[in-house]
């Protein structure tokens, strides 16, 4: 997944955190301006850290507060 499909589709990013459970979507524009909205999700995968409490053990997905029941997997 692409950060283009993030932002045509409004979606955020969902950090989902496997140490404390915390699941908390970022905006994902910073990264596309940074990356190119070409650039794919899975390559800031190395440098994210958990918002709640620091942990690398994460996994990386798509949110959209408008069908919030809905989370896609990407890394």
């Amino acid at each position: 997944m692409q950060f283009r499909d993030l932002l045509n589709n409004d979606q955020l990013l969902l950090v989902i955190c496997h140490d404390c459970g915390a699941k908390t979507p970022v905006d994902p524009t910073q990264h596309a301006l940074e990356l190119g909205v070409d650039a794919e999700v899975a390559a800031i995968k190395p440098e994210m850290t958990c918002p709640v409490c620091g942990s690398t053990d994460l996994s990386l997905g798509a949110f959209s507060p408008l069908e919030q029941r809905k989370v896609i997997q990407v890394a």
